[in-house]
């Protein structure tokens, strides 16, 4: 019995696309192109996360940040299991974070954990300590300025490889996040494009014929590359509970808001 040859539009599409395979390939390359400079010939129209959003939304975003301006907090921790706080190698150590961070441009408001008033600093088993400050500036632009403040603090734990010094707080936990996302979105672009390939050519049989959808999926990735979008939260700060920090508690967190940008 001869099958019923099907003749609607994707049918149609498809019986002509493999009769002439040269020209539909060649043809979506060619205006793959042609989106692609016309797109970057308009131009992009960025939109700034940071900036609060239209509506009621954004009117919270902008009461927030008009009455809660203040750096982003950052502290470094000074820890040992066999040191205490009044050991001098556990003085030393404190004391060459505190000149490597303060020597920094954008690092302001250094408390040294044996500075007077700071005694909340110091853990109750005194082995633990740390040193708090802030990074100068507007705080949804720390985690820009936080690498060389980072550097010191991995210097610092070079020198004294008998402690644990390690930093925290709002700029760094943005960067840390920042970081490991572009770090997974490399290895997923590594990974995914081979087993997709092996799959196809399971599925097709042959490489040309599994390479065809993959080289098509990409350009088409690329083609809508002109709207970008982004997620934005409460500035990416990750604060420890008051009763632990020995600060006061903001606000609670803005919720995330996705936003995207297009060709002017």
């Amino acid at each position: 019995m001869t099958p019923t040859k099907s003749n609607n539009l994707a049918a149609r599409m498809g019986r002509w696309s493999a009769d002439h395979w040269k020209t539909a390939t060649f043809g979506w390359l060619a205006f793959v192109i042609v989106a692609f400079g016309l797109g970057g010939l308009a131009g992009t129209k960025s939109i700034d996360p940071n900036k609060p959003g239209p509506g009621e939304s954004g009117r919270m975003d902008r009461i927030l940040d008009a009455g809660f301006k203040k750096p982003a907090d950052e502290s470094v921790l000074v820890q040992s299991r066999s040191l205490s706080a009044t050991d001098p190698a556990f003085k030393a150590g404190v004391a060459d974070v505190v000149a490597r961070i303060s020597k920094l441009e954008d690092v302001q408001n250094v408390g040294s954990p044996y500075d007077a008033g700071n005694a909340d600093q110091i853990s109750r088993d005194r082995h633990a300590a740390r040193v708090e400050f802030a990074i100068r500036g507007d705080a949804d632009k720390a985690a820009d300025k936080i690498a060389p403040v980072l550097a010191q603090v991995d210097n610092a734990q070079s020198a004294h490889p008998e402690l644990f010094i390690g930093e925290f707080g709002d700029a760094s936990a943005v960067k840390a996040v920042q970081t490991a996302f572009a770090d997974d979105l490399g290895k997923a672009g590594l990974l995914s494009l081979p087993i997709t390939l092996a799959i196809l050519v399971v599925a097709f049989g042959a490489l040309v014929a599994a390479g065809i959808p993959l080289l098509l999926a990409l350009t088409a990735m690329r083609s809508a590359s002109t709207t970008r979008c982004s997620i934005s939260g409460a500035n990416g700060r990750n604060e420890p509970p008051a009763a632990a920090s020995g600060r006061r508690s903001r606000p609670p967190p803005r919720p995330p808001a996705v936003r995207c940008s297009s060709p002017a």
